[in-house]
């Protein structure tokens, strides 16, 4: 549990700190929404990630000399959990366990539990000359195996289902231009194929984003059900970038630039002195984050759930407003703790096999 914290706290802190809305708990999707076995085996190149790690292992296990280890069984046991292989989903679909919302996610983090105990086990093995042989024949079975899984990928990815439909401009402004319960980024078909002039346009990107854990305040509509920002009178304000401010009025924004830390924009006209902003940019409280405009320190506050500021100055056309995360205090604590906790299960799984050794 503490090798998790790093993960797992963030979530936890955020949610207990915020009033955010959490994904909708469908217990008919929950208790449906598995793998297939059958369709997991027979097609492969579907889930790369899941097929590459998951044939090391059965690799590992077949041309090792010794058993699989008791990490490596309940992490495949924990895979299984998101399969058809039980009927367990159907009948804890009413159970606290569905704040998952998917039986499919045990699947990646049972293949990561039985990955991470196959690669103890593989350095735990004495490095006999038979065991290499079969360690090398073993590799070269991975590598053909991967050839042909990611061939099928590029076959999925590259060339488009003959009977898909190509989508034109004219349907992205469709979906991404009216917000009445139809066009929410449901309402297309799944079998479509998209260019990457179509991909590359930012209208593409309003009809994927989902309003699960945004701030309750910064959406118009109060219920829990499942949509899309852009379907939001107050979310569309975030997918165009759009400031707002106290009375109401927006200002369109350019040159939208969003990196791994840091977020910068220009304004396309002048704001008043004195107006109540609010950035296009979600704010939560707990976390650290340092605004400027034009290089000068602004006091920010949180409003509707989003960043905001009371301009002293009017803001000119053109002005940069940069918004930067920093990491917060508690973050660097609960990094250490895990990584403190994983040196320590190491070091006592490298004590454990000394001792065996000894014996």
């Amino acid at each position: 549990m503490l090798s998790t914290a790093a993960a797992i706290g963030p979530i936890l802190i955020v949610q207990l700190l915020n009033n955010v809305k959490k994904p909708v708990v469908s217990t008919s999707v929950f208790a449906n929404n598995v793998k297939d076995l059958s369709h997991l085996f027979l097609n492969p190149s579907d889930s790369p990630d899941i097929w590459l790690p998951l044939f090391f292992i059965m690799i590992c296990i077949v041309v090792g000399s010794r058993k699989p280890s008791l990490g490596v069984v309940l992490g495949l046991i924990v895979m299984l959990l998101g399969t058809n292989f039980t009927p367990w989903p159907y009948y804890l679909r009413n159970s606290p366990v569905t704040f998952i919302q998917f039986a499919t996610r045990f699947i990646k983090p049972g293949i990561a539990l039985a990955l991470m105990f196959t690669l103890l086990d593989l350095k735990a093995n004495q490095k006999t000359h038979e065991n290499t042989k079969r360690f090398h024949s073993g590799l070269i079975t991975y590598g053909l195996i991967s050839v042909i899984i990611m061939a099928g990928v590029v076959k999925n990815n590259w060339f488009p289902n003959s009977n898909s439909q190509l989508w034109t401009a004219q349907h992205l402004k469709e979906y991404t231009t009216f917000y009445d319960g139809i066009h929410d980024g449901y309402g297309y078909s799944s079998d479509m194929t998209f260019s990457n002039q179509i991909s590359n346009n930012e209208r593409f990107w309003y009809l994927k984003n989902y309003t699960d854990y945004i701030p309750k305040s910064a959406l118009s509509n109060p219920n829990d059900k499942s949509t899309f920002i852009g379907a939001d009178k107050s979310g569309i304000l975030l997918t165009k970038h759009q400031i707002i401010d106290e009375r109401g009025q927006t200002y369109n924004t350019n040159n939208y630039n969003p990196t791994l830390k840091s977020i910068n924009m220009n304004v396309q006209k002048m704001i008043p002195s004195n107006s109540i902003i609010e950035l296009p940019i979600l704010s939560y409280k707990g976390l650290r984050v340092n605004t400027t405009i034009d290089g000068k320190q602004q006091k920010t506050f949180i409003k509707h759930g989003k960043i905001a500021l009371k301009l002293q100055d009017a803001l000119a056309a053109n002005s940069k407003i940069k918004i930067t995360q920093q990491v917060p205090n508690w973050l660097i604590v609960l990094n250490l703790v895990s990584a403190v906790t994983l040196v320590t299960l190491l070091s006592f799984h490298k004590r454990l096999q000394r001792t065996d050794r000894l014996t």
